[in-house]
C-alpha cells in the first residue's frame, strides 16, 4: 500500500517538500504512516485514484485464485483484504504492516486474517508463500537505494514457483496528489501527514527481479476507475 492520487489545488508547486533525494522508508513511516489523520487521508486517496473498487486486484486475480498461502505486504487499512474476500479467496490470507495506526484498523477482520505487526525487512515467516503481493505503489515508500533490497526480500517470502505481484505507478506520470514531482521522484502533503516517493520504471523493475531470482511472466498497463494508468509486474520465483 501506498500513496495513491488526488488533485492538490492551491498548492505551490516550484519547490518539493525537503529534500527528494536523500530520505528513507523509516522517514515515510514516521511521517506519513504513523500520523493519526491517515485513517481518513488513504482511504480517501484511494477513491480519487479509483483503486477504492479493487480493480488492481481484479486485474491479477487468476494469478492468486490457486494460493494456499498469501501474503499481503502493507496492508493499510484492508483495502485489498477486502477485495480478496469479494473474490471469495479460500487461501490463508497473512498481511504485515508497520504502521500501528493501521494495525489497529485491520482488527477489523478478527479471524479472517494474520496481521504480522512489523518492517516487513525484518519479517521471518515460517513457511514459504505461494503468491506475494505488493499493491498500489508500494515499493515507491522506498527510495531507490532501497528498493533493490526490497524485491530481494520480498522474492525470498516465496516457494519456488511462488509468484510475487507488485503495482507501480508510471514513470514519469506525475501523482495527481504530488505537491512536487521531478522525473521520477515526488513529494506529497496532506493534513499533517508528508511522504517522499520514488516511482520505478520498466528497465529499473526488471533488473531488480533479475537479481533477486525472479522471472518475469506478465507486466502490463491497466487504467483505474478514475482513468488512471498503472502498471503490475507478475514474477515468478526460479
Amino acid at each position: 500500500m501506498s500513496i495513491s492520487e488526488e488533485k492538490i489545488s492551491s498548492v505551490d508547486d516550484s519547490a518539493p517538500d525537503g529534500d527528494l533525494l536523500h530520505w528513507t522508508n523509516d522517514d515515510n513511516q514516521h511521517a506519513y504512516y504513523n500520523q493519526p489523520a491517515i485513517k481518513q487521508v488513504l482511504p480517501g486517496f484511494a477513491v480519487l485514484g479509483g483503486l477504492d473498487s479493487g480493480c488492481d486486484i481484479d486485474a491479477v486475480f487468476d494469478y492468486i485464485a490457486s494460493a494456499k498461502r498469501l501474503l499481503e505486504v502493507g496492508a493499510g487499512y484492508g483495502r485489498v483484504v477486502d477485495a480478496l474476500l469479494r473474490h471469495s479467496f479460500t487461501g490463508a490470507v497473512e498481511v504485515v504492516e508497520r504502521s500501528d495506526v493501521f494495525c489497529e484498523e485491520l482488527k477489523r477482520f478478527g479471524d479472517k486474517i494474520t496481521v504480522h505487526h512489523q518492517d516487513v525487512r525484518g519479517f521471518k515467516p515460517d513457511e514459504p508463500y505461494d503468491v506475494v503481493l505488493s499493491m498500489w505503489s508500494g515499493i515507491s515508500d522506498f527510495p531507490s537505494a532501497e528498493q533493490p533490497g526490497l524485491v530481494q526480500t520480498l522474492s525470498g517470502f516465496l516457494c519456488v514457483g511462488g509468484r510475487l505481484i507488485l503495482d507501480t505507478s508510471v514513470a514519469g506520470q506525475k501523482p495527481l496528489n504530488a505537491r512536487f514531482a521531478a522525473e521520477q521522484a515526488y513529494s506529497i502533503l496532506k493534513d499533517g501527514c508528508s511522504a517522499k516517493g520514488y516511482i520505478p520504471s520498466e528497465v529499473e523493475m526488471l533488473a531488480y527481479a533479475k537479481k533477486a531470482s525472479l522471472a518475469m511472466v506478465r507486466h502490463f498497463t491497466y487504467i483505474t476507475a478514475a482513468q488512471r494508468q498503472r502498471k503490475l509486474y507478475v514474477f515468478e520465483r526460479v
